[in-house]
């Protein structure tokens, strides 16, 4: 591949520098199960969840959210407000996997007030100051009556 004036390596390192300055740490695409009636919760991958949330809270905290539901807080940050929700760990079991869960009012406060769709791709962050999780609609999923008006 042939570098013209030396600009590809400097478009990579800018797409990597915007990727590390994004305060989104987590994303997480919605799928159809955690939107519906029974999806009461979200999961979210063990590994974002060490790396980018735990860390922030004591280590009494985190031990205690390995045995029970611990109340956060969740500032949504598009809309202005906050959310009390709660917040878990449950070890595998063999009727489910296991994992982080945000959940409590999770249904209420977010899926239907935010009207969630599945696709839909949110974004997380722990504020290190407040130890409040952010939370924010990254990317809506194409619906149906979006592909309707595109071909109208």
């Amino acid at each position: 591949m042939e570098k013209r004036g030396g600009w590809a390596p400097l478009k990579k390192i800018r797409v990597e520098e915007e990727e590390d300055s994004s305060p989104w740490k987590i994303k997480k695409t919605l799928t159809r199960e955690e939107l519906s009636t029974k999806g009461q919760c979200v999961r979210l991958q063990d590994s974002d969840v060490k790396n980018f949330i735990l860390n922030n809270w004591s280590e009494m905290i985190v031990k205690r959210a390995e045995i029970d539901d611990i109340r956060i807080t969740v500032d949504d940050l598009d809309t202005g407000s906050e959310h009390e929700s709660s917040f878990r760990y449950y070890k595998p079991h063999p009727k489910h996997k296991g994992g982080y869960f945000l959940q409590g009012l999770w249904k209420y406060n977010f899926v239907e007030r935010r009207s969630l769709s599945a696709g839909d791709e949110i974004g997380l962050f722990c504020d290190p100051r407040t130890k409040k999780l952010c939370f924010s609609v990254l990317k809506r999923a194409k619906t149906e009556q979006d592909s309707n008006l595109l071909n109208t």
